[in-house]
């Protein structure tokens, strides 16, 4: 199976440590070196898309990934589960996602991951594959997904509230109008 990675640093993104003899990071979006699975390191973070949204797993070594099955087994939610890097993938292309620091690094990280392992608490909107791998990395349970997703209801409803601070702000208040 043919990966690539978002790298900055591949060592340092996949939680494996300093290289020996990099010329320091690449921009985001090179391929890893040679674009095998045989460059996946313990603790890596991997996301692979699907039909509009992306999918996260935490790569635990001999080609074995723990992640959220979420709604994977047709709109039933689904445990953390170890699956093939095949089944995590479903035949796309699978990236390494960045962390600029993470405070899991390599076996902690998977540690982590193989602690939540049969949890069965799916969310889509507050415990998902992503919050599930932010907290094995970074300690921290968030999706920017989410984030993404909710951006627009945030500020529409900020907007609203608003509008409706400033329309009360206008209306005579009822002590003035009192007898």
């Amino acid at each position: 199976m043919k990966t690539s990675t978002m790298r900055v640093g591949f060592e340092a993104r996949c939680q494996g440590g300093a290289s020996s003899g990099s010329a320091g990071p690449a921009p985001r979006g090179t391929p890893s070196r040679n674009g095998d699975v045989s460059d996946l390191l313990l603790g890596c973070w991997l996301v692979t898309p699907r039909r509009g949204y992306t999918h996260h797993g935490i790569y635990i070594g001999h080609g074995q990934v723990v992640h959220y099955a979420g709604l994977a087994h047709r709109w039933r939610r689904g445990p953390v589960e170890v699956v093939t890097l095949s089944e995590f993938s479903h035949g796309r292309a699978i990236h390494v996602r960045w962390t600029p620091s993470p405070a899991y690094i390599g076996a902690p990280a998977v540690q982590r991951a193989m602690s939540r392992i049969g949890e069965n608490r799916y969310r889509v909107i507050t415990n998902n594959c992503e919050h599930f791998c932010a907290w094995c990395v970074d300690g921290l349970s968030r999706s920017q997904q989410v984030d993404r997703w909710l951006a627009p209801i945030v500020a529409v409803g900020r907007a609203m509230l608003g509008a409706l601070a400033h329309f009360s702000s206008t209306l005579p208040h009822r002590a003035a109008m009192a007898p």
